[in-house]
Order: C-alpha cells, then structure tokens, then sequence
C-alpha cells in the first residue's frame, strides 16, 4: 500500500480503501479491541501515521467533560513511551495542551446538528506555541509523538468517539488529503 500524497484530493482508491476497511472492520464482528486495532493499523498505513488510539472518549455531546479514554492503541515505539502518554492523560494535560484545549473549544462551538470534527495539530496550535507547551515538552517529545491529526464523532446516544493519530518528531505534518480521509 501507498501512503498518501501531497494531493488534496481523494482519490477513487482511497474511497475504495476506506469501503474496503469498512468491510474488514463489520467481518472481524462486535470484539471492539479487534476490529479497532485492524482499523487503527490501516488508517496509520493509509496516512503516514506512526501511533492511533481510537474508541469512546470521556466526551459527551455537551463537550462538557473532556478526559479522552483511549481503548485501543497501536504503534508506539515502546512500553516506556505508551506509559508517558498515559501519564499526560492521567495528569490532564490535554487541558493545557494548546491544540487539544482550542480542538475541544471548536466542538463546543459546533453548530446544531454537526457532530464531527476533524483537524490537524497545525490547523490548531502555530509551532511557537506548540513547541513551547509543557504538554509537547513534558509528554508528547517524551513519548515519540508530535504532529498529530484528531477525529471525533458524536454517536446515537451523545457518546463521543474519537481517533487521534500522530507522527514522530521530525516528520512533517499531516496534510489536507489525510484530514479528509
């Protein structure tokens, strides 16, 4: 498989790909930890991503609450970095973080009947900012991660779900083709 370009555009194989997990993910049945691991490794292949997490988040439709509870995640480089994440979820650092907290501020501004939202780090924070924060400095370096691209879905029931995937440092940012798949 390819990893995608620098196109803005999707192409007809992309939406065939997406299709075709799709399907993968309804075969491998109701065993949640499954079919998100095999969908979090494709979505990682498809754009050039290195770690995913995906499942319900501790947000609700009101976005009022906003701790993520990550179910499953894929690719870190290791069990120290994994354990660093954890670490800035348990220390609700994603509060301070400049491009979680302005991702959870434009949820809470969505307009009526919008229930996602898709945006890349850059979309949210500028580099100053970013590499700056004591979330980047303190966890997100530590743990192997930087640019990072964030998907949340409001599901029947006003259960957030979402999917951050993120690149190394070093690497280059996400880019429009990526965002829109």
């Amino acid at each position: 498989g390819r990893v995608m370009g620098q196109s803005k555009r999707l192409r007809l194989s992309d939406v065939r790909a997406v299709f075709r997990l799709v399907g993968e993910c309804r075969e491998l049945g109701i065993d949640g930890q499954l079919w998100r691991r095999h969908l979090l490794s494709e979505l990682l292949r498809l754009t050039g991503g290195q770690v995913a997490m995906g499942g319900p988040t501790g947000m609700r439709e009101n976005f009022a609450s906003s701790q993520p509870l990550p179910v499953v995640d894929v690719g870190w480089e290791g069990p120290r970095e994994q354990g660093i994440f954890y670490q800035y979820m348990l220390d609700r650092m994603h509060l301070s973080d400049p491009a979680m907290s302005r991702f959870g501020a434009q949820l809470a501004t969505l307009p009526a009947g919008v229930k996602s939202l898709t945006r890349s780090r850059r979309q949210l924070a500028d580099d100053r900012a970013w590499y700056a924060s004591a979330a980047f400095c303190e966890y997100l370096r530590p743990s192997g991660v930087d640019h990072g691209l964030m998907s949340l879905v409001v599901v029947a029931g006003g259960q957030a779900h979402g999917i951050p995937l993120f690149r190394p440092p070093g690497e280059g940012p996400f880019t429009a083709r990526p965002r829109r798949l």
